[in-house]
């Protein structure tokens, strides 16, 4: 990878990536191992995104294991903190984002899924952007992609349901929250588990929510820049295309 140097606000030093998922749409490739420890250009997708933060500033990174996790914590040694999901196979990454409140509590953090390759200048560009935010990419969208629909910059919603023809793009998987927004999203997640035991929600239903209550949520437009959300082989293959090994005489 390339290094960066893209600003980052002084206060902004924490970071979380949910990694509790099983991975079963990858089939075989991921049926023993998590799918953050799949390889792409000569590192694991987990490990890119550590060093993508650590290259910004951002060292203090806790990940929530679940699915593989003696795997991930072998791997990673003591770099980064751990929470564990025990309930990774009967719940979402809303329920694992919920397990790293007690790392961020009341200060801003990054917030990543552990499935995703993307182009550090993404990172750039939301810790550049003002407010709290979300990574967006502004292209048609089908039935599977997380959409989003955006008003005047601003996220409204974000939902796999929402109709493609309303969208305005898709969700990556990258976000940063302040801290206020942050204490309201994590209070929103209780609710949502405890309350409305949405115990297989993704983390959107709590972002729409705290938007709702009047947390602004601004889109940071990352069209154009390379990323790839893992989550079949094929999304596997398209991503060794555009991230390949530098070893084998790519360009990452």
């Amino acid at each position: 990878m390339t290094p960066r140097s893209p600003a980052n606000p002084s206060e902004l030093t924490k970071a979380v990536i949910v990694a509790a998922g099983m991975g079963r749409r990858l089939g075989a490739v991921a049926a023993t191992r998590p799918k953050a420890l799949l390889e792409v250009g000569g590192a694991t997708l987990i490990e890119r995104s550590i060093h993508s933060l650590q290259e910004v500033g951002i060292a203090d990174i806790t990940v929530v294991t679940g699915f593989g996790r003696e795997q991930i914590e072998s791997r990673l040694g003591a770099s980064v903190e751990y929470r564990e999901n025990p309930f990774f196979s009967m719940t979402n990454n809303l329920a694992s984002l919920w397990f790293a409140q007690s790392a961020v509590a009341h200060q801003p953090f990054v917030y990543l899924h552990a499935d995703i390759i993307f182009d550090p200048e993404i990172l750039a560009r939301c810790l550049a952007a003002p407010l709290s935010r979300m990574a967006v990419d502004c292209h048609p969208c089908g039935d599977e992609e997380m959409k989003v629909r955006v008003s005047g910059g601003l996220v409204e919603s974000s939902d796999k349901g929402i109709p493609p023809a309303e969208a305005q793009g898709e969700w990556l998987g990258i976000a940063v929250f302040d801290g206020p927004t942050g204490d309201s999203l994590f209070a929103e997640i209780d609710r949502q588990l405890t309350v409305s035991r949405a115990y297989h929600a993704y983390d959107t239903r709590a972002f729409n929510q705290v938007v709702q209550q009047g947390h602004r949520l601004a889109m940071v437009d990352c069209t154009g820049l390379p990323w790839v959300e893992i989550d079949f082989p094929e999304d596997l293959a398209r991503a060794r295309q555009l991230f390949p090994d530098p070893r084998a005489g790519g360009q990452p």
